[in-house]
């Protein structure tokens, strides 16, 4: 299918990151995904790394005493705000791959709402890391009070994890919205702008 005048513009004056957002503007037609393109889900690496946070988490819910206490408290502030970030940040990540290589993204129209509620709702998410970070530094003054070091390893691994999503993570998924939504106009995808669930 021939090129739009709004594509064959934009090839001509777009400079070469915006012309990553043109179909067929990295791969050759050997290399092109299938016209449905790549489905967009959680990466890997990141599912694994929210996994062992679980995992950790209840590992220390089983301590007896004031480890379980505390890590319970965590759980509680923890869990429902993982199921909120895996349901409207995290899949956005998935389609940063195919973005840098000029692919197409399969459900377009299903992922770019995703991003708009993520951008409504980054600041109860910021704010949500405040009060997980409180309950995470109770852990960690415990766990050094009885002398379990694997805690307050695991506790300043936690820390390290809501910075990464707030330096890194949140960023770059609502990055990777913003490029899906001007992929969708130059392609000239009519997105409806819907807010996923509530809070």
């Amino acid at each position: 299918m021939p090129d739009s005048i709004l594509v064959r513009r934009l090839r001509s004056i777009a400079p070469p990151t915006v012309l990553l957002l043109l179909p067929g503007a990295v791969e050759s037609p050997r290399e092109r995904a299938p016209e449905c393109g790549i489905p967009v889900d959680i990466p890997a690496s990141v599912r694994a790394e929210h996994r062992e946070i679980r995992q950790g988490v209840m590992r220390a819910i089983a301590e007896k005493g004031e480890i379980g206490v505390a890590a319970r408290t965590l759980w509680t502030v923890l869990q429902p705000h993982f199921v909120r970030e895996e349901q409207i940040a995290l899949p956005l990540l998935g389609a940063l791959r195919p973005l840098s290589q000029g692919k197409p993204i399969a459900d377009l129209v299903e992922v770019l709402p995703l991003a708009d509620s993520l951008k409504r709702e980054l600041p109860q998410m910021l704010a949500e890391h405040d009060i997980i970070a409180r309950a995470v530094d109770r852990l960690a003054v415990v766990a050094d009070r009885e002398n379990k070091v694997g805690y307050q390893r695991f506790a300043e691994r936690l820390k390290l994890h809501a910075l990464n999503e707030e330096e890194v993570m949140y960023p770059a998924a609502i990055i990777a919205g913003d490029l899906m939504r001007l992929r969708a106009k130059v392609e000239g995808v009519t997105v409806p702008c819907v807010l996923i669930g509530s809070r």
